[in-house]
């Protein structure tokens, strides 16, 4: 097993570890993690903002250890958390390596009143680290309820009695917390027996494929070896064949030459016995030759076949190696995505919730300024319906104080409307009427520019009731846009926004530029071409 080696930034790790416990900076929490794939430890992060800030850069494919400065809520003493984080992604392998430099890490970061071993981001919530915290043995202990108790006990009867009085509820609270921590020793020698029963398991498990792989070989070998010693054995008897038929030749040969010395005759049978004498000396045996040349070829063809097989298993050796070289780095990376998913998983939800956050914000930003703005609009009706009543109660007074009643030309008016009607029928009174009617309009004119009319005014109040109403309801219809491109504000006077982002209470100022409110709730001008109305 490699140990961890805590000297190569020595010097970065203490003053990370001094800056947590002497409490002279801002900085309450440090992460410790391994340097690649080495067991060099070195500095991963820290920071101000405590355990929920601290939760959020513990990495799931990783070893890491944390060191927290906390304060005890019961009694306000500064404490001490370590926790061993061991990463849901981190191989088997890896695991029971760096379970063995647990004990190194805990000697170097002392001090630590908390120690807690996390597998997921279950086991580091703030809300459960803070009550270990609590519960741990000298901790749970308040000065304020202590100091209190001791002043209510001494009031309450005298001093002067040996016999202190059991509280069942502290044994229990002492057996519970004996129980707790028991139970944690107990379920982290289970997880460490299980650990090392895998390790052994994969050990034994690769043992055995090794035992396979040279039983496989060696049996190839052997079955080579016979086939060669087969091959020897047949080549050895073609050979002693070919010898003894070729003794049997040469036997035969003399024979035969003295049957044909025979039939010859005179001169041509002393030639025969001449030349079959000197046959003797000159013959030469082509199946000799043939045979010794089959030797050599079949021995060097044995040596080029050796020399084959020999380049095929160290080629097969080389294959295997790039085999099992690919498997790990298709697993390293298969992890790696895995990881890097759940990493932009996470980012996602943390985007998406801080952009509902901020779309509720802007939601109760523009109901709060509708409220605002129905609000105004009402008081502003009121002013001009008071306004438009006092106008009505002058003009009233001033038609009170004129001769010619504008009712009176009113109903005369409607008199010579129903007289001209009839004159329609009736073509040859045309002239009269239209004089008569000539007359009558003259002088309504004439009154309507010297006296304001009762009918104007109150229409006047009407269309300001209208106006209202109208301007009422378009405050209550306020436009919206979506943004279909980036826009990044040039001054003050715009607004920056990304695609899709909800633009509120949208004002058409202007043909290319338009005013409204921002995802980040600012108010300011943006061009039109960039958003679509919704």
């Amino acid at each position: 097993m490699m140990a961890v080696n805590l000297s190569k930034h020595g010097a970065e790790l203490s003053d990370a570890y001094n800056e947590v416990v002497n409490g002279k900076t801002d900085t309450d929490w440090v992460l410790f993690t391994y340097e690649g794939n080495s067991y060099d430890i070195q500095v991963a992060a820290k920071g101000g903002g405590g355990l929920d800030e601290m939760v959020q850069e513990l990495d799931v494919g990783k070893v890491m250890y944390a060191f927290c400065r906390v304060i005890d809520p019961n009694s306000g003493v500064t404490k001490f958390i370590l926790i061993n984080w061991t990463g849901e992604g981190v191989t088997g392998m890896r695991r029971v390596v760096c379970a063995n430099h647990f004990h190194t890490m805990a000697s170097f970061l002392r001090g630590a009143h908390v120690t807690i071993k996390a597998h997921s981001e279950d086991d580091v919530e703030p809300e459960l680290i803070m009550n270990k915290v609590c519960q741990a043995v000298g901790v749970n202990y308040s000065l304020h309820t202590e100091s209190n108790q001791f002043s209510n006990a001494a009031a309450s009867h005298p001093v002067g009695s040996a016999y202190h009085k059991t509280s069942a509820l502290e044994e229990i609270k002492g057996t519970e917390r004996e129980n707790f921590w028991a139970q944690m020793e107990k379920e982290e020698e289970t997880r460490r027996q299980q650990e090392r029963k895998k390790a052994e398991e994969e050990q034994q498990r690769v043992e055995k494929e090794r035992k396979e792989q040279e039983e496989r070989e060696m049996a190839e070998r052997e079955r080579r070896q016979r086939e060669r010693a087969k091959q020897i054995d047949q080549q050895r008897l073609f050979e002693k064949r070919q010898e003894t038929k070729h003794q049997n030749q040469q036997q035969q040969e003399p024979v035969e030459q003295e049957l044909q010395a025979a039939q010859w005759k005179g001169v041509r049978s002393s030639r025969t016995v001449q030349e079959a004498r000197g046959s003797k000396y000159c013959k030469t045996s082509a199946l000799e030759e043939i045979n010794g040349t089959d030797r050599e070829n079949f021995w060097a063809q044995l040596e080029k076949e050796e020399e084959t097989r020999r380049q095929q298993e160290r080629k097969k050796a080389e294959e295997e190696r790039q085999r099992v070289e690919k498997e790990r780095k298709e697993q390293e990376e298969r992890e790696t995505a895995e990881r890097e998913r759940r990493q932009r998983e996470r980012a996602k939800q943390i985007d998406q919730q801080r952009l509902q956050e901020k779309k509720q914000e802007a939601k109760n930003i523009n109901q709060q300024k509708s409220v605002e703005q129905e609000l105004q609009a009402a008081q502003w009706k009121g002013i001009r319906s008071s306004r438009s009543v006092q106008e009505a109660n002058d003009a009233a007074a001033i038609i009170s104080q004129r001769a010619v009643n504008p009712r009176d030309i009113f109903s005369q008016k409607e008199t010579n409307f129903l007289t001209n009607r009839v004159s329609e029928t009736q073509p040859g009174k045309s002239s009269t009427n239209d004089i008569a009617y000539n007359e009558e309009k003259q002088l309504e004119e004439n009154s309507y520019d010297t006296v304001p009319s009762q009918h104007r005014v109150y229409n006047e109040v009407e269309d300001g009731r209208t106006s209202a109403v109208k301007q009422s309801a378009g405050l209550q219809q306020s436009l919206y846009a979506k943004a279909l491109f980036d826009y990044q504000a040039a001054d003050d006077t715009e607004i920056t926004f990304d695609p899709g982002d909800i633009i509120t209470v949208v004002e058409m100022a202007d043909e290319g530029w338009w005013h409204g409110y921002g995802p980040d709730g600012h108010y300011g001008m943006f061009p039109a071409n960039y958003v679509e109305l919704i």
